[in-house]
């Protein structure tokens, strides 16, 4: 495979993935209260990495 093939192949996928992250943005209200999860980060494990030196 090309660099060229690739480069065109990771541009592509970027672009889809950011049209999708658009379109769920735009999620109408009714669907939004209909979710049954809340975005979010976990970071439990912040804590255990500070501990080993980590920062």
């Amino acid at each position: 495979m090309s660099r060229r093939t690739l480069l065109k192949a990771t541009s592509a996928t970027a672009g889809a993935i950011a049209t999708a992250a658009a379109l769920a943005e735009l999620e109408t209200p009714a669907n939004a209260a209909a979710a049954p999860f809340v975005k979010g980060v976990d970071v439990s494990w912040a804590p255990q990495m500070e501990a080993r030196g980590f920062s």
